[in-house]
């Protein structure tokens, strides 16, 4: 009961941020905030992107992109902005660099068998580097990644992080068992893939489904750092070990456009979010 009445929240707010993207985009307001952001006040904006599934069908629609709407999303972050690796991503909030460009990370999470499908010929087509998180005992389970298909996505730019043995929402699990979930994960993937595991993402990744153990732990196993499904951008403040990135569907592509722009992420939204907790 309680799922269905996020996932009925989820699409309402997803609903009023169509509509609200249609304004801020067909009404101009969009291009004079990006034109605020980066020619006034010259500041570059650091994201990563949470997809889920690469699929035409409407099986799983919160989770799911179609193959055309990711290509469509791709080309324009291609065009518009610096598409890096994950790691690239985050040493560079290490170094404290200053950006020239909005810069932005694909990540997927789950390791359903449509990102190779589906999701990896529009990745190849344009060069793109992406992440997917891996839940490694679902690894050559139905639906799921095959350990064929990870090591040919390998060799075609993708890099791979943990996302726990069994997706156990780990904030509601004994300690020992969260040592597990995020140890033994990580050990598995990297006797599989045979390259090192830096980066985790947290099944579900809501504030309720973590807390200091689970980063603690999470610190203490090696990882560099981890991801939430918490909404927003990456800047010098940002918690390692909390990160947040912005979840996409499948969604017109004004609405993905202004989604990437930053906007929401600014302080009046943020604050008129609070309130709605729609953060």
């Amino acid at each position: 009961m309680e799922i269905l009445r996020e996932e009925k929240r989820y699409n309402v707010f997803w609903m009023l941020g169509t509509v609200l993207s249609f304004f801020l985009y067909y009404f101009g307001i969009v291009h004079v905030y990006l034109f605020y952001r980066k020619v006034i006040k010259k500041r570059f904006m650091r994201i990563v992107l949470t997809y889920h599934r690469i699929r035409d069908d409407k099986k799983t629609p919160q989770i799911s992109v179609t193959q055309k709407k990711f290509d469509e999303q791709i080309n324009f972050l291609k065009r518009y902005f610096d598409i890096v690796p994950l790691k690239d991503q985050i040493n560079c909030g290490k170094k404290n660099n200053s950006l020239s460009s909005d810069t932005v990370s694909i990540t997927f999470d789950d390791g359903y068998a449509d990102n190779y499908y589906n999701g990896l010929q529009i990745l190849k087509k344009y060069n793109i580097p992406a992440t997917i998180f891996l839940v490694s005992q679902f690894i050559d389970c139905n639906e799921y990644l095959s350990v064929k298909q990870l090591m040919e996505m390998k060799n075609a730019n993708i890099c791979f992080g943990s996302h726990t043995i069994n997706h156990f929402v780990l904030s509601e699990l004994k300690q020992e068992q969260v040592i597990k979930q995020i140890n033994n994960s990580k050990a598995m993937l990297e006797k599989i893939l045979t390259t090192k595991i830096h980066f985790f993402s947290y099944p579900k990744g809501k504030k309720k489904h973590l807390n200091a153990i689970v980063k603690n732990e999470t610190k203490k196993a090696g990882y560099l750092a981890a991801f939430t499904t918490e909404n927003g951008e990456i800047d010098r403040r940002s918690d390692l070990f909390q990160l947040k990135r912005i979840g996409i569907r499948n969604c017109p592509l004004f609405v993905f456009k202004v989604r990437v722009t930053g906007i929401f992420e600014s302080g009046i939204f943020m604050v008129i979010r609070r309130k709605l907790r729609a953060e």
